[in-house]
């Protein structure tokens, strides 16, 4: 159902479709998978090194386990950043399957409640 909404918004914008349809090359999809690995990688080796961090100085062990969620998060908003970059879809384009996403978690969230 909402695949149809997404499609029938994205055709609605002249030349939405076309647009949207040639971001999705391989190259573009092999960058993207490049961006989550090293974004996975860079959250998973953040807590080790924070740890470390903290045992060598004992003093700031606190701080280091406070930076440790913006640790985690931090890269994967940055991630979504490039990976929006790489794509880069219209503007038009964009807000149509955003609007379509937020349709349906509202509807999910309204069945679920």
């Amino acid at each position: 159902m909402y695949s149809n909404l997404v499609a029938s918004l994205i055709e609605a914008v002249p030349g939405g479709q076309a647009h949207t349809l040639s971001s999705f090359t391989f190259v573009n999809l092999f960058y993207a998978a490049i961006v989550v690995v090293a974004m996975y990688a860079t959250v998973r080796l953040s807590r080790p090194i924070l740890d470390a961090l903290g045992r060598r100085v004992p003093r700031w062990s606190s701080v280091f386990k406070i930076l440790q969620p913006v640790f985690r998060f931090g890269p994967w908003l940055i991630g979504a950043a490039l990976i929006f970059s790489i794509f880069s879809p219209r503007r038009d384009s964009f807000l149509a399957v955003l609007a379509s996403g937020v349709t349906g978690l509202w509807d999910w969230v309204g069945s679920n409640w």
